[in-house]
This record gives C-alpha cells, structure tokens and sequence, in this order.
C-alpha cells in the first residue's frame, strides 16, 4: 500500500470520521480525499514526472494534503524545516530544486516573507496569508477542484457500454451489475 492510498481506502471504509484536526478545521475522510485528489491532478500538471514539492510548513491539515497529495501524482515530498532561517531554507530549496513549494506564511516564528524574497521559483502556494508573489493555496484548490466521488459504489461507477470508468482512472471491462467487477475496480 502506498501513503497515497490511505485517504482513498479509508474514504471507501468509513467516509464521515475524522480524518485530520488543525484547529478550528476538520476534514473528514471523504473530504480528504477529494482535496487529495484535486491537489495531485494540478501538482501532476506543475511538476515532471518523480518532480519533488518542498513543504515549509508545520504539521496542519494542507501539510498532510501536500503528503497525500504528492504521492499520488507520483511526486517526491520534500518537508523542510519551517525554523530554519529564510538564509538556510533558500538555499536548501536551491540544492532540492522543487518544482512546486507550499509555504505556510502564518508560522510565528518564521512568516514566509523573507524567504519570499530569496526565492526564484515558478510555483509557490502559501496559506495563511497573502502575498502577491504567490498562489493562494485554497483558491488554487478550490479552481482545481474535481467533483467529489459519491461513497456508495454502485454510484462511483460510470458506465458507456461494458467499459467501466471510475473518477480514480481505473477502467475495465464489465457487463452490467456484474459485482465481481465492482468490486475488482473499486
């Protein structure tokens, strides 16, 4: 089982229980993972294939998201440690060479905006804040969003003939009703 799969498998198995608790935000795991989903389409599309995306960021919800979110496009996470000064954190992030960074500008003991200055990469999504050098991380979420996969499976399945399509890109062949491959593809 890849970290990726956890969200997916336990969304499947108990949809309405926690999932992750940051404060004041609680998500659970059939929220998790369509935020999951839609992070790893646009991250696929940010980064090349085995592309690394840095995590400035403490342990919230969007830093396990990122996690989930990576592993799922194929991407390599790269969690840094949000106090180290913005000196050591650019030129760590200059030796990993991400193609994405996801930055929580609302640590204390850090607010992202000096680090800002001493970076030079295409793709930084922040929280916690605003900057217009960035990419809100929620906005650019909520623009990638995919519909959320219903939990009941007969309702997941999408059929167009004896193909079978699920919103997670499986697809095999299958007559009508036939649950072995139901449960095959889901």
């Amino acid at each position: 089982m890849r970290v990726s799969d956890i969200p997916r498998r336990s969304a499947r198995s108990r949809p309405e229980s926690p999932a992750l608790i940051c404060g004041a935000e609680r998500l659970n795991w059939r929220e998790l993972e369509h935020r999951v989903d839609a992070l790893a389409a646009v991250l696929a599309d940010l980064s090349p294939p085995e592309g690394r995306v840095a995590l400035v960021t403490g342990s919230c919800h969007r830093h396990w998201e990122t996690i989930f979110a990576a592993s799922r496009a194929a991407l390599v996470s790269v969690p840094l440690n949000y106090r180290w000064t913005p000196q050591e954190l650019a030129r760590t992030i200059e030796e990993v060479d991400p193609a994405v960074i996801v930055l929580d500008l609302a640590i204390p003991a850090f607010n992202g905006i000096g680090l800002l200055d001493l970076l030079d990469k295409p793709v930084v999504l922040t929280f916690g804040g605003r900057d217009p050098r960035t990419i809100d991380y929620e906005e650019f979420l909520v623009a990638a969003a995919i519909p959320p996969a219903p939990t009941d499976l007969q309702h997941r399945i999408t059929r167009s003939d004896s193909l079978v399509a699920q919103p997670d890109g499986h697809v095999g062949r299958c007559s009508p009703g036939d649950i072995r491959c139901l449960r095959a593809c889901g």
